[in-house]
């Protein structure tokens, strides 16, 4: 029985690496052979199609009751000063949005938006309506897809990702 498991264990050890070996019994100096072991093989999965991303026009769009369009976010807060304030006094933003308002009166509903829309236009990105107030020197069109700097503290998405928005101007601008 000793030499049975010798051999089951070169064999188990031929399946396990997949190499094929002369096994010996021992006992009768007959050589026999173990077939080397084919191992299966992994079928490639399917590599998905991509999909066409929009191309975005060189065009800035002309607003009509509501579009559907992609646009470009970033956001700002200005109690941190530098660019994001056009006025730091003694530590504290002191400034106004370029619509009249106090920047902290805006937070977390208001935005930054390109010249060409008129304040009062709303951006309403995965439900959150946000409300153009103000402008900024960054904020234009790039490659056809109009920049919204959006009033909060913090960071809902990646500085400049593209998402899908809808955007409406004011009943007034129509």
């Amino acid at each position: 029985m000793r030499h049975s498991t010798g051999l089951m264990f070169c064999i188990l050890f031929a399946v396990i690496f997949g190499v094929g070996m002369i096994a010996l019994d021992p006992e009768s100096s007959n050589a026999a052979y173990v077939a080397p072991v084919i191992l299966p093989t992994l079928t490639p999965t399917a590599i998905p199609t991509p999909t066409a991303t929009p191309t975005p026009t060189a065009e800035p769009v002309r607003l009509t009751e509501g579009v559907p369009m992609y646009v470009r976010v970033s956001w700002y807060w200005p109690a941190l000063g530098g660019p994001n304030c056009s006025r730091f006094v003694n530590g504290k933003c002191v400034s106004k949005t370029a619509s009249g308002m106090t920047w902290e009166d805006g937070v977390d509903w208001a935005c930054a938006c390109p010249s060409e829309w008129p304040f009062g236009t709303t951006v309403t990105l995965e439900g959150k309506t946000w409300t153009c107030k103000d402008r900024g020197g960054a904020i234009k069109f790039k490659g056809g897809v109009p920049w919204v700097d959006l009033l909060q503290e913090y960071a809902d998405y990646v500085y400049g990702e593209i998402v899908f928005a809808h955007v409406a101007v004011p009943e007034i601008a129509r």
